[in-house]
């Protein structure tokens, strides 16, 4: 699923890139050439950065169905569709104020980190600054993507419970366990 995920994220920049492609190696060109080039490179690197954002979330649900439900990753691409259908920009929204907090809270911890890193790099060895924030960072980037999945996958829930009445489907699963 994740090679999936990531062979579509690649795209808009296949796209960007082959479209700028003809307008490299022309050294002799005149500058109203290279300023076109400019121009066309910077719209095509909003409109690749738009449809990554668009397509990312058109997509993110298909690593929790093929979790949750056991799909295929092509079942799942459609999954996540199904679910985002009608509702992008609200799951828009809530996946933009996850990578807020992820960001915030990841800010926080690595700063001091680095700064502390970069104290211990002028008073002391070297390779303890190094392993240190290193350290930091693995903790971080653990913990962060702990978090954006679980809180993915409880848009995921929500978007279920919403679309297909799962909560009654959840009750009635509750009420069967002993």
């Amino acid at each position: 699923m994740w090679a999936v995920l990531t062979a579509l994220s690649l795209i808009p920049t296949a796209i960007q890139t082959a479209a700028a492609a003809p307008f490299w190696n022309t050294p002799d060109a005149p500058a109203e050439a290279s300023d076109t080039i400019v121009v066309l490179a910077s719209i095509l690197t909003v409109a690749a950065v738009l449809l990554l954002i668009y397509v990312s979330v058109l997509i993110a649900f298909a690593p929790a169905a093929v979790i949750v439900e056991g799909l295929t990753a092509g079942a799942a691409l459609r999954r996540s569709l199904d679910l985002v259908h009608r509702s992008w920009w609200r799951c828009f929204a809530v996946l933009v104020a996850i990578s807020v907090i992820l960001l915030i809270v990841a800010t926080l911890i690595t700063l001091p980190a680095l700064a502390a890193a970069i104290a211990i790099g002028f008073t002391g060895p070297l390779w303890i600054a190094i392993l240190g924030v290193g350290a930091v960072l693995a903790a971080v980037f653990g913990i962060s993507c702990s978090y954006s999945t679980g809180a993915t996958a409880l848009l995921y829930q929500d978007q279920r419970i919403r679309r297909e009445n799962y909560a009654t489907d959840l009750i009635h699963d509750a009420r069967l366990e002993p």
